[in-house]
């Protein structure tokens, strides 16, 4: 049997067979209340049954988090080694460098401040930055895809009644 104690401020609720006379002396003696067989990670108190139950709603929270987390490690990966200030610029860069593309005489002056700087002609880097930003999109899609399915998969285990802790822990990214 699991016995489970909550203290806040003086306001004390008790479940189970927890006498009185025992949160009365550990209240007046400021000691800690001792848990027997506290709840199991994403367990809730069901009143009705006076027992632990498992939570679903909280095991997806848990693990959307988890997944969430993944995804953005991955995200954060194909923009390592860039700083926010130039991620910033990106698509200024991309249309600047598209317009070029399909007239040269255009007017860019974000692309040609760019070359002037690091010293590159518009020719040069204009499908190059029409290339990158285009691997990024695909990769970064691909990775929003997966974690689209992945939070998917942890919805329809929300309301099977056999949906378990483990089974929420087995979607893995």
């Amino acid at each position: 049997m699991r016995y489970f104690v909550e203290v806040k401020t003086g306001l004390v609720n008790a479940y189970e067979k927890t006498t009185q006379a025992d949160l009365i002396k550990a209240l007046d003696k400021k000691q800690h209340i001792e848990i027997n067989n506290p709840p199991l990670q994403n367990e809730a108190w069901d009143t009705a049954t006076k027992s632990w139950v498992f939570d679903a709603a909280k095991a997806a929270v848990d693990a959307k988090a988890r997944i969430t987390n993944a995804y953005r490690a991955a995200i954060e990966v194909l923009t390592s080694g860039y700083t926010n200030e130039e991620q910033k610029t990106w698509a200024t860069q991309l249309a600047q460098a598209k317009v070029y593309i399909a007239n040269n005489a255009s007017s860019v002056p974000a692309l040609d401040a760019l070359c002037v700087a690091n010293g590159t002609a518009k020719a040069t880097i204009a499908p190059i930055i029409v290339a990158k930003a285009e691997a990024l999109e695909l990769a970064s899609l691909g990775l929003t895809g997966k974690y689209q399915k992945l939070s998917a998969a942890i919805d329809t285990l929300i309301p099977l009644p056999a949906s378990t802790q483990a089974s929420f822990d087995q979607v893995v990214w």
